[in-house]
């Protein structure tokens, strides 16, 4: 683990006094050129504030500006409003006369207030800001103002050009400066910006404490646990170690409450997906299926290879530890094998008194009036925080007189009765606010915020006062979307609150939660009229025996649920007080006959196996908000919902039996979200809908409906549509009047034939998903006019012969995605309008023959995927021109020979199963290194038919020269896996059997800047997979690694048993370098990730600048015969080796040499004509097999049987003969001299 010392960029121009955090309305403001960073850096630069960070309150200068030529008060009020105050200076930031109005009033804000500025240089020289020169003097030129105007705009570009920013020609890409100007502005922030917002005493020590056991020995992994009795801080300590060193990490997440989320259903796999989330940057989407053990998995190998930060707080088994990875219980952590303890401490006395007075005092009351009663109460608390926040929450505001009379109480505490002190703070609550407070406890808390709101106020008048009130008195959290019991010994508290209503009889208890006393009510039938909460959720079903009449005395039960307790009798009577009803399973084919739901506000009767109905007739349920009878297998029949006329959300899921839906569900005004997925025998459904509030409606899974209903009315909520595997052959024309639709998904509908042209009418449609729809042939020419669209998936449409000829008209649309559809020939030539276009995907389209030309327009493309289209034989020459394609795959594309010339910033090529590639593209050009797949294509290098001794000719060893000799420096990684056998190039000087070599020892000037000649490290493998057993994991990804990288083998991409050959570079990075480049030396060897690999040689070298260059190229390369007459060369005479250089062209069909220069007198003629543009690429340099220099007669022959070959290929490789035969000509006069010089 690294070191946590603060290192980075020196702070933010400070000027105090800071700004008043009462005034504070934003944490940053974020001043910048919309024409010139929109798009582009500012954007990832705001995106990265309010992702790393957790900054919410980031104003964008053009979040709300409206036109005209000066800037409005409210952006004024933003500027004054904010702690911090970001200056993107660009090219055109002086042409805008906002942007300098702005620039302005931030420099006024910093002399006046304060306020931290940060100038960012953004493709700008500082010198030109602070000059004027440049875009910004031609930007101020043209400005008719006054004098003065333009002297104030001068005097701040001035001012803000000399204060100490970013400048991006200092960084080789914008990621790494948007780190850096993150990591400062935290650290900015970090003393008025918090994970915690309560005050922190005494926390600085123990902070420190904590952070010196992370850094105690240098290991991959440390595990440190926080434990101390309840309420001492443990909390507190982790989230202010975590606010402290978490921008260190690439990745951080604080998982809160873990036990109470474990708690819930599917709670492990939520915070699973929450981790998945935050630290793996996947979505958690990828973890769905896999179940608890298969996400661990999945969670191990996401992590692999990443510094991270994961704080987990409130576990209580082991279990979670494992599934996760600390906590209070000193047992668990001993048995999970926790590397350092840490012991929280309690507050000494001075300490507990700064705590006591910043939660009780008031700022107009004097501290020395409330020394004396001060210390009398911090002596009763023991030094234990929580009751010092508790207590001192309940005394804020009140007289000398009113904490001496609580002092009282405390008096009448033994010593130790934490929870009698406590107590004390329920006090000052009326009963109103002590009912919220254990509704909440007993009921509520796991519960979203909104819901919990409603329920209450439907029983209480003043929730939200009572709330804040609770909020106020450190009684309640509000964890995100939920509320939270601040401390486990509040639970406590109130626990004991209730037990001590009736000690010796639950039934006469006003709130039941656990298993014990729910069980002895209802099999005992003790419940009374004071019963108003009962609570018991079981993670496993038990088994409960009891009668009808269980529940007979409960008249006044408000809230019931019960989860996973199959009870044998259903009840005969339910409380007409009822506010929430979930009881799943429900023992009865329907509920009592005589239960009245008129307050009914949430009815989950979810899994009820039993259930057939909810009532005969028609009940009236005025304030039903939430129905749920999803899985109630035997359900034949829904209530009418004519009486539940404010029903937001019902949830029908797999009721399996279900025949009809009643007509009146299509009149609900007020439902927002529906869920009638895998209705599998549903047929009869309303003709019509008019539900003016329905945003989504899920039909998917209803084979056996026919027809949908008509649209009618005003549906302009309605959002997302799911229509999968209904038995529908049409769509209704009237869906043209869902003109809010933004998801349209359509799965599985064999019979349907034909998309109505109204479609062109949803002109707020974001996505349209069309899978499996064999019988669909052909799109509505109105697909055009939809604009918006985002995402276009045709999945399995088996009929598609054609796309729509306008489908260019889709400008905005960024993912389309073409998959097995079978009788797709041709794509349409306007598709390269496609400008907004960034995933393209083609798999599976077996009969595509081509591609437009125009597809080289696609200037936004980042990723092209041409997965198994088997008739596909070549990409269109324009490919260079996709100036933003960074990965490419060409999988099992059986037909293509060879590839265009790629643009030079793409990072990953997927080859693998291209049987007929010959050659791989060039890579002298590649600017950000390269990820080259190229498993089982069989024709390069002539594979399996090529010798030992032709190994160090592989296009994989020429890829990898290529690159390295088209960057004198270079920074990226390069890695390429091809065919091979068991021979390893001799460039590889270290080369051993098997998977391990010797001590790798590095450079001792590795960490160098400029010093050093040494690059990197250069390794090949030899491997093979062999799928003989059955030890891979989940979906067979096999990989080969080493403390230098990882290589993955997707499942299918190769033949099992073949052999192949994984070269890669791995450059040094003195500005961040690697675990392995902090060691002066490296055990080097490489692992098979699973028993299926297996690894049969491996070498590494040393990469030095001089191996970058062509001449060293040139020296280590072994070549291939110009013509077959001549005396070959002798290899073991070593004064004829390395004597010459080699310069070709490529042509159409095969390679021609020349023969240049001896060495020592040779020029680099190769590199200037192929700047110059005569020659169209250079192959990469070889060591002849020729005749010795000194005969000249029969190399004679060889330089005319080469002209020869030349003249018949210029028409080819030169298009002018105006310029091919002077050209040939200059050749001939060149070598003339070339060979004089040359002669002994």
């Amino acid at each position: 683990m690294a070191s946590f010392s603060d290192s980075g960029p020196t702070s933010l121009p400070l000027v105090s006094p800071s700004p008043s955090s009462a005034a504070v309305r934003y944490e940053v403001f974020v001043s910048f050129r919309g024409e010139d960073t929109r798009r582009g850096f500012a954007s990832h630069l705001c995106d990265a504030l309010c992702g790393k960070l957790g900054i919410s309150l980031v104003y964008k200068d053009e979040d709300k500006l409206a036109g005209g030529d000066s800037i409005g008060p409210e952006l004024l009020k933003a500027i004054e409003e904010s702690r911090v105050a970001v200056v993107i200076l660009s090219r055109n930031y002086a042409s805008s006369t906002w942007c300098l109005e702005e620039l302005v009033r931030i420099l006024e804000c910093r002399h006046r207030k304060g306020q931290r500025v940060l100038p960012i240089f953004y493709d700008v020289d500082p010198s030109d800001v602070r000059k004027q020169r440049g875009s910004f003097g031609v930007g101020l030129e043209k400005h008719q103002r006054d004098f003065e105007q333009l002297e104030r705009w001068r005097n701040a570009l001035t001012e803000v050009a000399n204060l100490s920013g970013f400048t991006s020609a200092d960084y080789r890409n914008d990621s790494e400066m948007v780190k850096d100007i993150v990591e400062k502005i935290w650290r900015e922030l970090s003393p008025t910006f918090r994970s915690i917002s309560k005050p922190l005493v005494g926390m600085d020590r123990r902070v420190r404490a904590v952070i010196k056991l992370l850094g105690e020995r240098d290991r991959d992994v440390r595990m440190i646990g926080i434990w101390g009795m309840g309420g001492s801080g443990k909390t507190t300590v982790a989230m202010a170690a975590y606010d402290a060193i978490r921008l260190q990490f690439e990745f951080s997440t604080y998982l809160a409450h873990v036990r109470d989320v474990c708690n819930s259903n599917g709670g492990l796999l939520h915070l699973q997906r929450q981790l998945f989330e935050g630290t793996a940057s996947q979505p958690a989407k990828d973890l769905e299926g896999w179940g608890s053990f298969g996400a661990i998995e999945r969670l191990k190998r996401a992590f692999r290879g990443k510094k991270m930060l994961l704080v987990v707080d409130d576990v209580d088994h082991q279990e979670q530890l494992e599934s996760l990875a600390m906590e209070h219980n000193r047992h668990i952590m001993d048995a999970h094998g926790v590397d350092s303890m840490y012991e929280t401490e309690l507050l000494d006395n001075e300490e507990a008194k700064v705590l006591l007075c910043s939660k009780a005092l008031n700022p107009e009351q004097a501290m020395e009036d409330f020394k004396e009663v001060c210390e009398c109460v911090v002596g009763y608390a023991e030094g234990l925080p929580l009751a010092l926040e508790v207590l001192g929450s309940s005394l804020r505001g009140r007289s000398v007189g009113e904490w001496k009379s609580t002092i009282e109480k405390l008096k009448r505490i033994p010593p130790g009765k934490i929870l009698e002190v406590l107590k004390i703070s329920l006090d000052g609550l009326d009963e109103e606010e002590k009912q919220i407070f254990l509704d909440i406890l007993f009921f509520c808390r796991d519960w979203e915020k909104q819901s919990v709101v409603k329920i209450l106020e439907s029983m209480y008048l003043g929730v939200n006062i009572g709330i804040r009130n609770l909020v106020d008195k450190s009684l309640v959290n509000e964890g995100g979307s939920k509320f939270f019991i601040s401390h486990d010994l509040l639970e406590e508290m109130g626990k004991a609150v209730v037990l001590s209503e009736c000690p010796d009889e639950p039934g006469k208890r006003s709130r039941l939660r656990g298993y014990e006393e729910v069980c002895h009510v209802l099999t005992k039938e003790t419940g009374s009229e004071n019963v108003k909460v009962m609570y018991l959720r079981l993670h496993d079903t038990k088994r409960l025996e009891c009668g009808g009449e269980a529940f007979k005395n409960m008249v006044n039960l408000r809230l019931l649920r019960l989860e996973n307790l199959q009870i044998t009798q259903g009840p005969t009577y339910l409380s007409h007080e009822l506010r929430v009803l979930h009881w799943s399973p429900y023992p009865s084919k329907s509920l009592p006959s005589s239960f009245n739901p008129h307050h009914l506000i949430e009815l989950d009767l979810s899994f009820s196996w039993n259930l057939e109905r909810l009532w005969h007739g028609h009940k009236a349920l005025p304030n039903l908000i939430v129905m749920n009878l999803s899985h109630c297998k035997n359900l034949i029949e829904t209530p009418d919902f004519s009486g539940t006329p404010n029903l937001q959300s019902l949830y029908l899921k797999e009721c399996e039996l279900l025949p009809k839906i009643h007509p009146s569900f299509g009149n609900l005004r007020k439902l927002n979200f529906a869920d009638l997925k895998q209705l599998v025998c549903l047929k009869a459904f309303p003709t019509s809908l008019e539900m003016s509030s329905l945003k989504c409606l899920q039909l998917s899974g209803c084979s056996k409906l026919k027809k949908l209903p008509d649209f009618t009315g005003h549906m302009e909520c309605l959002v997302e549509l799911e229509l999968d595997g209904l038995g529908i052959k049409q769509l209704p024309s009237t869906i043209g009047s869902l003109v809010g639709m933004q998801t349209l998904q359509i799965k599985d509908c064999h019979q349907l034939k034909s998309i109505p042209h109204s479609l062109g009418c949803l002109t707020s449609l974001k996505e349209i998903i069309l899978q499996s729809c064999p019988r669909l042939e052909e799109l509505p020419i109105s697909l055009g006019s939809l604009v918006g669209l985002k995402e276009l998936c045709l999945w399995r449409c088996d009929g598609l012969r054609s796309l729509p000829p306008n489908l260019g008209c889709l400008t905005s649309l960024e993912t389309l995605t073409l998959g097995s559809c079978w009788k797709l020939e041709h794509l349409p030539p306007s598709m390269g309008n496609l400008l907004s276009l960034e995933l393209l995907q083609i798999h599976n389209c077996v009969n595509l023959k081509d591609l437009p030309d125009s597809l080289g327009c696609l200037t936004s493309l980042k990723q092209l995927y041409l997965d198994c289209c088997s008739k596909l034989e070549k990409l269109p020459s324009s490919l260079k021109g996709l100036i933003a394609l960074q990965e490419l795959s060409l999988q099992f594309c059986l037909r293509v020979c060879s590839l265009p010339e790629l643009p030079s910033q793409i990072e990953r090529i997927y080859l693998n199963g291209c049987i007929s590639l010959e050659e791989i593209p060039d890579t002298i050009s590649l600017r950000y290194g390269l990820q080259m797949q190229c498993f089982d294509c069989l024709k390069l290098d002539h594979y399996p038919t090529n010798r030992p001794t032709d190994q160090s000719d592989t296009s994989a060893l020429r890829a990898l020269r290529r690159y390295l000799e088209g960057h004198p420096h270079p920074q990226n990684q390069f890695s390429i896996v091809t065919p091979g056998i068991n021979v390893m190039p001799d460039w590889f000087n270290h080369q051993s059997q098997g998977s391990s070599l010797t001590t790798l020892k590095l450079p001792d000037d590795r960490h160098s800047k400029n010093n050093s000649d040494w690059m990197g490290i250069a390794t090949s493998v030899c491997f093979s997979i062999c799928y003989s057993t059955n030890e891979c994991s989940d979906d067979h990804i096999c990989s080969i690694g080493s403390d230098l990288g990882f290589l993955k083998v997707s499942p299918g991409v190769v033949t099992e048993g073949a052999n192949h050959v994984w070269l890669s570079y791995i450059p040094k990075d003195p500005n961040k370098p690697k675990q392995w480049m902090l060691q002066p030396n490296i055990e080097l060897s490489f692992k098979g990730g699973c028993s299926h690999v297996k690894i049969k040689r491996c070498g590494y070298r040393h990469v030095y600048r001089h191996d970058t260059t062509e001449e060293e190229c040139t020296n280590n390369m072994q070549g291939v015969p110009l013509q077959s007459e001549g005396q070959p060369w002798n290899d073991d005479d070593t004064s004829q080796r390395h004597r010459v250089s080699v310069l070709g062209f490529r042509s159409s069909k095969k390679q021609q040499h020349l023969m240049l220069v001896p060495r020592g007198k040779r020029v680099n003629w190769e590199l200037a004509l192929l700047k110059s543009g005569l020659l169209t690429s250079l192959i990469c340099h070889r060591r002849l097999q020729l005749v010795p220099w000194h005969e000249p007669v029969v190399l004679g022959a060889n330089v005319i049987s080469f002209i020869l070959k030349l003249c018949s290929n210029c028409s080819r490789v030169f298009t002018s003969p105006i310029i091919s035969f002077p050209l040939l000509a200059l050749f001939l006069v060149l070598f003339g001299i070339l060979f004089v010089l040359g002669k002994p």
